[in-house]
């Protein structure tokens, strides 16, 4: 066995020991059930919130990408917690290999989350094609929502108060959506600002792909950044 698929086959038990963190990989499935059988019930009440579909669709597709990374987050707390993190310095792949797979590991599963939420919740009238990369694009703010708690947190408190935060992120940019002015433009500097865009530019094929390609390099340069952070930290601990 390989040491990469050993090291996401040790991920996947850490995981399934915690009830709680189990519950947060399900957390996409109850999204799912949510928007296909009780969002209904609540448009009929509320119909106006119709044209808000897709900002909610959107919403809630990154809550549903960024679950893997969370509970990914936490176990590696865990890890932690249990003085556990220096003995990978030892193993036969290097820090920086475990990483790097921990990042694969939680995008694929959090375009996989994503696409369930999108593909299955009956409110996105996108084509395939638009679907696919829209759950992408939701997924790409996973690998910061896993990799901020679990190396910038000193516990699981410190892991939870930064969850808080990057789910308000996620949040923030959404009245550019509903209201008008011209300070909508300047949440665009919120990364979540080009998901909400592509989410509601489905129909306009040119906004579509400059939303969806902004997006994905602005979460790539994330990524990127808070890789290196992580790096540097663990080589000035040593």
């Amino acid at each position: 066995m390989s040491p990469a698929l050993n090291i996401i086959i040790t991920d996947i038990k850490n995981i399934l020991r915690d009830p709680s963190l189990v519950m947060m990989l399900f957390v996409p499935f109850l999204i799912t059930a949510l928007l296909r059988w009780g969002y209904p019930y609540f448009l009929e009440a509320v119909p106006e919130a119709t044209e808000y579909n897709m900002l909610v669709l959107a919403m809630l597709a990154m809550t549903s990408g960024a679950m893997p990374g969370m509970a990914l987050a936490f176990a590696i707390l865990d890890e932690k917690d249990n003085g556990l993190l220096p003995a990978l310095m030892i193993l036969p792949v290097s820090f920086r290999k475990i990483v790097l797979n921990r990042i694969w590991t939680i995008s694929i599963y959090g375009t996989f989350a994503a696409l369930i939420t999108i593909g299955f919740s009956g409110l996105s009238e996108a084509s395939l094609l638009q679907n696919l990369l829209l759950s992408l694009l939701a997924a790409s703010t996973a690998a910061a929502f896993g990799m901020v708690p679990a190396f910038f947190a000193a516990n699981k408190i410190e892991g939870a108060t930064l969850a808080k935060i990057l789910n308000f992120l996620l949040v923030f940019p959404l009245p550019a959506f509903i209201f008008s002015g011209w300070w909508t433009s300047l949440l665009g500097v919120f990364p979540a600002w080009w998901v909400y865009s592509a989410f509601t530019s489905t129909t306009d094929p040119v906004q579509f792909l400059t939303s969806f390609g902004w997006g994905i390099a602005y979460h790539l340069l994330i990524t990127i950044i808070v890789t290196r952070q992580i790096f540097s930290r663990v080589a000035n601990q040593d």
